[in-house]
């Protein structure tokens, strides 16, 4: 396939910003043939007569913002180098003493990947300005690292907990879905105590049954947003929590489910629920030394929560440490003898 030229992804990119819900499949293909540069944090220039020893391979920084509200991190990526000036320049933007700011260029389809092992990530966002840019969230990265087209938009979830219902108290507002996210019809529900959904949120749609008119759809991160709300409001009592790890999951929300597993871990809050969905995470995530990892500091805590050594035995089988693998299912056919997941490992 051809190159895109810089110019012509930065014409699609405007596009996809100033219309959230129209078709990004121009778009996607020109994120797979194009260059992208990145806004790096790198060490200054050596003055003359200085030398700089570097033992092993250098990593790098990047700048990156964290959302607000569900404390993903989303990564700025520009089409065109004179972009990252204008960021930074707008922005009036400082580096730490001791670096400077840098583009870094990667070829075609380079990036992707790259990004999938930041902390926290939640995404890209295509050329930012004072108005924001394109959001490119994980699941379409995650497709992108792979040579894949993302889907159209919008992506419809269903539910994964069928008899999940909100507090009987909750505030709904009813209406019509935007122009371009009501391909399959069906009314639109908010939930104004979790705020205004941007328009760019209806690319990624879940259907909620709450009343007798028949299925109602909502911003998948807005309805994150609604029951972290309602987690918060029961005092960490309720359902509510179990569904915010199923939604996390089968939302793709993996950046801000990660966010928040750390927010509970610092708060000393359900540290075993909190190591296992943080560990489910990164095993759906592919970042799977950091899954070994959460698997290990949960065994060591709770030794008798069995998604521990499941998901541990998971990760070394997709790394191809077989040996690893076997040698954690025993550990946990130990507690569960009838676990058959663990017994196929053997």
């Amino acid at each position: 396939m051809p190159v895109v030229s810089p110019a012509e992804l930065a014409a699609l990119a405007r596009q996809a910003a100033v219309e959230p819900l129209a078709s990004r499949r121009d778009l996607h293909a020109a994120l797979l043939r194009a260059p992208t540069y990145l806004l790096h944090l790198g060490d200054k220039p050596l003055a003359p007569g200085q030398t700089r020893v570097v033992r092993g391979q250098e990593s790098f920084s990047l700048w990156a913002d964290m959302d607000p509200e569900l404390e993903g991190v989303w990564v700025p990526v520009f089409t065109q180098r004179r972009g990252v000036s204008a960021y930074i320049a707008a922005r009036s933007l400082q580096p730490p003493e001791g670096r400077e700011f840098q583009w870094m260029r990667h070829g075609p389809g380079k990036v992707y990947a790259l990004l999938q092992g930041i902390p926290r990530f939640a995404g890209i966002v295509l050329d930012p300005d004072g108005h924001g840019g394109a959001r490119v969230d994980w699941a379409e990265v995650n497709a992108l690292s792979e040579g894949r087209m993302p889907p159209e938009a919008p992506v419809r979830r269903g539910l994964p907990l069928s008899s999940y219902k909100p507090p009987p108290d909750t505030r709904c507002v009813w209406g019509p879905l935007p122009a371009g996210a009501d391909g399959e019809g069906g009314r639109c529900v908010l939930f104004p105590q979790a705020g205004t959904p941007a328009s760019q949120d209806y690319r990624r749609l879940v259907r909620l049954d709450l009343d007798d008119g028949g299925p109602a759809w909502t911003p998948c991160r807005h309805f994150i947003a609604a029951l972290r709300g309602f987690w918060k409001k029961s005092g960490g009592e309720g359902p509510h929590l179990d569904a915010l790890g199923r939604c996390f999951l089968e939302f793709e929300l993996f950046g801000e489910a990660e966010a928040f597993c750390e927010r509970l871990l610092d708060g000393g809050e359900r540290r075993s629920y909190a190591l296992g969905l943080l560990s489910a995470v990164f095993l759906r995530a592919g970042r799977l030394a950091s899954c070994i990892d959460a698997c290990r500091r949960g065994i060591d805590e709770f030794p008798d929560e069995r998604s521990f050594y499941l998901n541990q035995t998971l990760a070394h089988a997709q790394l191809e440490d077989l040996e690893a693998a076997r040698e954690v299912a025993r550990l946990g056919l130990q507690r569960f003898p009838q676990e058959a997941a663990l017994q196929r490992f053997l």
